[in-house]
């Protein structure tokens, strides 16, 4: 984990950037698509969370990258968890961006979300 941010509200924002082995390329992030949104919300349960709600999955460009990115839900103690993850590749490296709130704030936390990852810069 590069950065981690969190409130007393609950909302999060956990940052990790890996350096990629020799040859991955930029492009192989459209590999992440391939998995069934099945296969998406088993693996995800794996991981430990309850009631995966898979939003959607979808390419986007964000400040000319291609991104993925995926919405879902998930149960967690005593309330439903909203996450928000956008995944980029960009001169061999990925960036991972976690957003997470409970499900009830999701509209307060969308314009920041948005504000956050427009205005990314990579050098």
């Amino acid at each position: 984990v590069d950065l981690k941010f969190g409130d007393l509200m609950g909302i999060s924002l956990v940052t990790v950037v890996k350096k990629l082995p020799n040859g991955v390329r930029d492009e192989q992030l459209k590999e992440m698509a391939e998995i069934t949104d099945e296969q998406f919300v088993y693996l995800t349960e794996a991981d430990g969370f309850e009631n995966v709600k898979l939003i959607s999955r979808h390419f986007k460009s964000i400040n000319a990258i291609t991104s993925y990115v995926i919405q879902y839900t998930a149960w967690s103690i005593d309330e439903t968890i909203y996450f928000y993850n956008v995944n980029q590749f960009y001169k061999g490296k990925m960036f991972a961006m976690t957003f997470t709130c409970s499900y009830s704030k999701k509209y307060n936390l969308l314009p920041y979300i948005n504000r956050i990852v427009n205005s990314l810069k990579y050098y």
